[in-house]
């Protein structure tokens, strides 16, 4: 890395397990769209393959370029705006609902689902949590 920073092995590993099972999952769960109409199997692959690849860009970057304590200051924010996003999708007029369930809001191109960037920010602020009570976190009452 050009940073001078060496990546935790570990962390990259199980990152790219994780990719790959989340992969893998998918592809097996897709084959129940294979009956509707249109459908391909390799197109459906091939459309994840590209969703996959363009976030395994996007997370290359952040992790290069945004410096943690960066993550650590602006973790509170990040976790309200991702609750009020989750709320968001509970007013008729934003949020978008499919076979019964309100989870999603549409931005035009595609549909996001605001309660995956929330398990997100809930890592993200439970990480900053615990780095600013570290020496404290063995104890019953402060950890």
């Amino acid at each position: 890395m050009s940073i001078g920073k060496k990546v935790d092995r570990t962390l990259k590993t199980l990152t790219g397990f994780l990719i790959i099972v989340g992969f893998l999952v998918f592809v097996s769960s897709s084959m129940g769209l294979l009956p509707r109409g249109g459908a391909s199997y390799s197109l459906i692959i091939a459309k994840q393959g590209i969703i996959e690849l363009i976030g395994i860009v996007i997370l290359i970057i952040l992790a290069k370029q945004v410096p943690y304590k960066l993550w650590q200051k602006y973790s509170v924010h990040f976790l309200v705006i991702s609750i009020i996003l989750t709320l968001l999708v509970f007013i008729p007029s934003i949020g978008l609902s499919v076979k019964g369930g309100t989870r999603w809001i549409d931005l035009g191109i595609f549909t996001f689902q605001p309660a995956e960037l929330l398990k997100l920010a809930a890592v993200i602020f439970l990480s900053a949590h615990y780095a600013r009570i570290r020496n404290g976190i063995s104890d019953f009452v402060e950890g």
